[in-house]
């Protein structure tokens, strides 16, 4: 099914209407013309586009900007989510780095409903996210710009940290974003009975922190390991 022909069976059903009833009101002699347009059997071009989003009561612009969408989603779909590496849940490790080509992945996973082309994907080792994220799960990330006048996160967000060679603890982890009344930042963890919090400076001159990355979705690894 082509990414036009998913938008039309997405609004027809959307609207309760048959693929008759969809030709009848965008002027097509049979409900052919509709069916063959939904599997991408026959092409739908400018002036039909216009005529069927009429009938659904939408601007041509409306209904080509749902079809940009869908094909956006079919392309994603098509390369996946790249995986490109691990990611410590547990002390800061030196084994990755936040700002590696996800380009050069190997291996790839689903992308499900994730549209945004720019994401990447880490699996979690460790058990300092216990019990919220099991070690082996799978954690989708964007990488977002962070420094002392922009902080875009809320308290108990999760993130991926990369903190630089100058840092006092190198290397990256994953954890919970949490403001403090001073002020300041700092990586909580979920097994906080034998992890503690690590402080993020973010003014610090070198930078002590290289690399943020936001968690858009966790892919949680069950003890069957599902």
């Amino acid at each position: 099914m082509s990414a036009i022909g998913k938008v039309i069976k997405k609004l027809r059903n959307e609207h309760g209407w048959t693929q008759g009833e969809l030709a009848n009101r965008a002027g097509f002699p049979t409900h052919t013309a509709i069916s063959k347009r939904e599997r991408g059997d026959l092409q739908t071009d400018g002036p039909d586009r216009r005529r069927i989003a009429k009938a659904f009561g939408m601007s041509y612009e409306s209904f080509m900007d749902m079809v940009e969408e869908a094909e956006a989603q079919d392309r994603g779909a098509e390369t996946g989510i790249p995986m490109i590496g691990t990611v410590p849940a547990g002390s800061v490790t030196r084994h990755w780095q936040l700002w590696e080509d996800p380009t050069s992945a190997e291996e790839f996973i689903d992308r499900g409903d994730i549209i945004a082309a720019d994401t990447f994907a880490l699996k979690v080792v460790g058990d300092s996210m216990l019990p919220d994220i099991p070690e082996g799960s799978i954690v989708v990330c964007r990488r977002v710009i962070v420094d002392a006048d922009r902080l875009p996160f809320h308290a108990a967000d999760l993130v991926v940290v990369s903190f630089s060679e100058d840092s006092d603890e190198p290397g990256v982890t994953l954890g919970y974003w949490q403001p403090r009344p001073d002020g300041t930042i700092v990586i909580r963890k979920a097994n906080a009975a034998f992890y503690d919090p690590i402080p993020m400076d973010l003014d610090a001159d070198p930078p002590s922190v290289v690399g943020v990355a936001a968690v858009i979705e966790k892919r949680i690894r069950t003890r069957l390991g599902r």
